[in-house]
């Protein structure tokens, strides 16, 4: 099911998918006015900046992300909560703001760290590891492979040389 709905979303343009998260800003502000005070539907003002962040790029979801969060504010003034000062709604709009617009940037930076995985996968022909302890094995499992090569070296450095360089000749003896 995720996979067709991620497959059907890609195969959409950029115009396409913008229009749909500004629906859903819409239609998660229509459900906020609708519930009032008594539930707050601040996770879900996430769900149309994610879409645009993650299938119609960087800049859309940073537009998406600030538009959600000014609908977020016109549903906390319309419920407005009696604040002692316009400072503190101002203020709360600000971090819901900024919080929408950091999720924005760390979704298209995952994103395009998912996408260099892939290039990398498919260009050189590697197989990465998905977790960081079968890649700590895989390390390690090559270290052990070089060393077990390098004992097995038939080349051995000229022995007049290390004996009149080696660390040993320097040492007195303690006879």
């Amino acid at each position: 099911m995720r996979s067709r709905l991620n497959g059907w979303l890609e195969a959409r343009s950029s115009p396409y998918l913008i229009a749909l998260s500004l629906a859903l800003v819409t239609i998660v502000l229509s459900v906020d006015l609708l519930t009032g005070d008594e539930l707050t539907l601040s996770i879900f003002y996430l769900a149309p900046t994610a879409l645009a962040d993650w299938f119609a790029g960087r800049r859309a979801g940073l537009v998406i992300g600030f538009l959600a969060g000014a609908a977020w504010y016109v549903a906390a003034a319309i419920e407005f909560h009696g604040y002692s000062n316009a400072f503190v709604s101002t203020s709360n709009a600000a971090v819901r703001i900024a919080f929408l617009l950091v999720i924005a940037h760390l979704l298209t930076t995952l994103r395009a760290i998912g996408r260099r995985r892939t290039s990398w996968r498919n260009e050189f022909g590697l197989l990465l590891p998905e977790t960081d302890e079968a890649a700590a094995t895989i390390v390690v499992a090559r270290f052990k492979s070089i060393l077990s090569r390098l004992s097995r070296s038939p080349i051995r450095p000229r022995s007049a040389w290390v004996s009149r360089h080696s660390l040993r000749s320097q040492i007195p003896s303690r006879r």
